[in-house]
C-alpha cells in the first residue's frame, strides 16, 4: 500500500520546511534529487503541501497529520486513495463529503474540532475593512499654485474579509493581459493550442487561464502579444493617467510588469526603470524586448539610503512605486507565508516604504503624481503610507483596496498621491 508512505513523506517535508526559501523552490530542489518521481507524484505532493498551509495559523492544536489531512478534505474537491487513508487514519472525518461546498464542509469540521476560519488569517485588526476611495472631488488650494483633491469615500464597496480568508484555500488563476491590436492573435493561438481561457467581468483584456498552463510556449507569448499579470495588477492602471510624451520613473519595477501597462495606455511616454536587484531587471529587459520597447532608461539603484547618480537633477511627470512589502495581498499564491509570518515584518517593511518615499518624492515635479502600490491588505503599509506621505507634501487624490478575490486575482492597494 503506497498511501502511507507518501502520506509520510509528505509529513516529514512539512516538517524539514522552514521558509528560508520560497515552498515552490524547496520542493523543486526535493523533485531534482528524487528524479524517480512522476509528473503526477510531483503535482499531487505539491496539492497537498500547499493545502497544508492555506490553513495558515489555524489548528494549532493539532499534529502535523491531523492538519494536513483536514486542510486537504477542506481544499480537494475530488476523492483519492491517499486522502482516505489520511482521513480514516488521522481525522473523524468522511471522505463522502469531499464534493460538498466549502461552507459546508467547514461546519462539518467545526464540529469535532477547535476550527475557525478566522483564524487562518488571524490579523483582522491590522486590515482596514472599510477603506475604498474611489470618487474623485477637486478643492481649490489657496496656498499653492496646484489644486489639492481628495478622495470621497464609497461606503457600498467596501473590504470584504471574510471572502478575503476563504480565497486562501484556494490557488488563484493565472491571468494574462492582452494587448488589444493583437486580440484575434492570441484568440487564435489560445485555440490552436487547445487552451481555454476566461475574460474578466472588470477588465475585457485580462484573461484567466488554468493554473499550470504554459503560456510560455505560445508563439503569440514570444511575440510579446499578450504578458502574464494578475487582474489586479492591471486594474492598478486606472490610477496611471498618463499624458502624451511625459517623463515617467518606475522606481521598482521588479521585472517591469506595471511599467509594461503604463505603456499600453500611453504609447509616447518616456520611462524610466530601476530595482535593487539587478538581476530582475534583466528579466525587465528581456520583456521589454518582447514587447518591442527600445527607448527606455535602466539601471539598478537602491533608493532606500540614496537617490542614485543617475537621476542627478532630473524632475518626472509622474512616478510609479510598487513597493516592497509584506505581500499579504497576494498569500493565497503563497501560503507558506501566513505560517511563518509575524507581525514584526510590517515594522520592517513599513520603514523601508517610507526611506523611499522620502527619496523618491525629490524626484517628482509640482502638480504631478506619485503612484503608490502594494499587494498587502495591512493598512500600516497603505493607507498609514499615505498619512507618512502627506508630511512630504504630498496629497491624496485617490485610493483604493483592489480586492479580485471572487475572480481569482490578488488583493492590491494603490493611491494616487499629488505633490503640491
Amino acid at each position: 500500500m503506497r498511501e502511507p508512505r507518501q502520506f509520510n513523506t509528505i509529513v516529514e517535508l512539512i516538517k524539514s520546511y522552514n521558509n528560508q526559501q520560497p515552498l515552490h523552490r524547496f520542493l523543486q530542489q526535493y523533485f531534482r534529487d528524487h528524479k524517480q518521481m512522476g509528473s503526477r507524484d510531483r503535482r499531487l505532493f505539491s496539492d497537498w503541501i500547499y493545502g497544508y498551509y492555506r490553513l495558515g495559523k489555524s489548528l494549532s492544536d493539532q499534529t502535523v497529520e491531523t492538519k494536513l489531512a483536514i486542510a486537504n478534505f477542506l481544499t480537494q474537491l475530488h476523492p483519492s486513495e491517499l486522502l482516505k487513508f489520511a482521513l480514516e487514519k488521522y481525522t473523524v472525518l468522511s471522505l463522502e463529503n469531499i464534493d460538498k461546498s466549502i461552507h459546508y464542509k467547514i461546519n462539518l469540521i467545526q464540529q469535532h474540532y477547535s476550527f475557525s476560519v478566522k483564524e487562518i488569517f488571524p490579523f483582522s485588526e491590522l486590515v482596514n475593512h472599510d477603506l475604498d476611495y474611489s470618487r474623485v472631488v477637486g478643492v481649490p488650494s489657496t496656498n499653492h499654485s496646484h489644486a489639492v483633491v481628495v478622495g470621497e469615500r464609497n461606503a457600498n464597496n467596501t473590504f470584504d474579509f471574510e471572502k478575503f480568508t476563504l480565497s486562501l484555500l484556494q490557488q488563484p488563476k493565472v491571468w494574462i493581459r492582452v494587448r488589444k491590436e493583437f486580440v484575434e492573435e492570441v484568440k487564435k493561438d489560445m485555440h490552436e493550442s487547445n487552451i481555454s481561457f476566461e475574460k474578466s467581468k472588470q477588465q475585457s483584456l485580462a484573461w484567466s487561464v488554468s493554473q499550470r498552463t504554459k503560456l510560455d510556449v505560445l508563439k503569440s507569448f514570444a511575440k510579446g502579444y499578450f504578458e502574464i499579470q494578475d487582474i489586479s495588477s492591471q486594474l492598478s492602471g486606472d490610477f496611471f493617467k498618463p499624458n502624451p510624451n511625459e517623463n515617467w520613473y518606475d522606481c521598482c519595477a521588479a521585472s517591469g510588469g506595471k511599467s509594461l501597462l503604463m505603456q499600453s495606455i500611453e504609447p509616447t511616454i518616456s520611462l524610466t526603470v530601476s530595482d535593487k536587484r539587478n538581476s530582475i531587471l534583466e528579466n525587465l529587459d528581456e520583456r521589454f524586448k518582447r514587447a518591442g520597447i527600445r527607448h527606455y532608461k535602466s539601471f539598478d539603484a537602491d533608493l532606500e539610503n540614496i537617490i542614485p547618480a543617475e537621476l542627478n537633477n532630473q524632475q518626472f511627470d509622474g512616478i510609479i512605486l510598487d513597493a516592497p512589502c509584506t505581500g499579504s495581498g497576494t498569500w493565497a499564491r503563497t501560503p507558506e507565508q501566513i505560517s511563518f509570518f509575524n507581525i514584526e515584518q510590517i515594522q520592517h517593511y513599513k520603514n523601508l516604504q517610507q526611506s523611499i518615499l522620502k527619496n523618491v518624492v525629490q524626484l517628482l515635479k509640482p502638480g504631478k503624481p506619485l503612484i503608490y502600490i502594494t499587494c498587502s491588505v495591512f493598512k500600516e503599509e497603505n493607507e498609514g503610507q499615505v498619512e507618512f506621505a502627506k508630511q512630504l507634501g504630498l496629497v491624496l487624490e485617490n485610493e483604493k483596496l483592489i480586492q479580485s478575490t471572487e475572480e481569482g486575482g490578488d488583493t492590491m492597494f494603490v493611491c494616487r498621491l499629488i505633490k503640491f
